[in-house]
């Protein structure tokens, strides 16, 4: 599996892994561009071994962590008022990949390489991103807890939450949670603000 910069001539093959991925809230063809104009490096792309793409991510340089909205830090997904080229903080905007990708750790594989051209080239001092947190809705129907009870529970000291998890995984810490961070359902639009280090 390869990791790369994304090319302009991936952008329809990304909309399509975004559309897979994240049905009628998936990035345009129109923000991918602008994604990849406004900072090309951090847009990159997961290629398996027939050349395929099979996963797609995109980032913005900032100067703060925020407890905004996903559409307040990200211009909308667009970043073009948001990525501040100076930056020294990495921002998480977007991480998608198809189904069939599920057992080649393509997330993994994505906070791998952003934390080499980040973190380990000594260009940013933090890699941050809101997670999802898709587990609430089901675990709060249950125990009608609140998400701070969610986010502090945790077994073998990950997070219950499976995409927090995959974070925490990877070398993220929780920082705190932020309430309608981005309509998801699942998370009760809740996210965590977690950062790398």
């Amino acid at each position: 599996m390869l990791v790369r910069t994304m090319k302009i001539e991936d952008i329809e093959a990304v909309a399509d892994i975004e559309r897979v991925a994240w049905g009628e809230s998936a990035a345009t063809v129109e923000q991918i561009s602008v994604r990849a104009k406004t900072f090309a490096e951090g847009s990159i792309v997961a290629q398996d071994i027939t050349g395929k793409l099979v996963g797609y991510a995109s980032s913005q340089l900032v100067d703060q962590i925020s407890t905004k909205t996903w559409a307040a830090q990200t211009d909308g997904g667009n970043i073009s008022r948001t990525h501040i080229p100076t930056g020294s903080i990495a921002y998480g905007v977007s991480m998608s990949a198809l189904p069939e990708a599920a057992n080649h750790s393509i997330g993994s594989l994505i906070i791998n390489h952003y934390y080499q051209i980040y973190i380990a080239s000594g260009r940013c001092s933090l890699l941050c991103l809101g997670s999802r947190l898709p587990g609430f809705k089901r675990w709060q129907s249950k125990t009608q807890g609140n998400i701070k009870k969610y986010l502090t529970q945790n077994f073998n000291g990950y997070s219950r939450d499976p995409e927090l998890r995959l974070y925490q995984k990877n070398g993220f810490q929780l920082l705190w949670e932020i309430e309608d961070y981005y309509p998801d359902e699942d998370s009760r639009n809740f996210a965590a603000m977690i950062v790398q280090r």
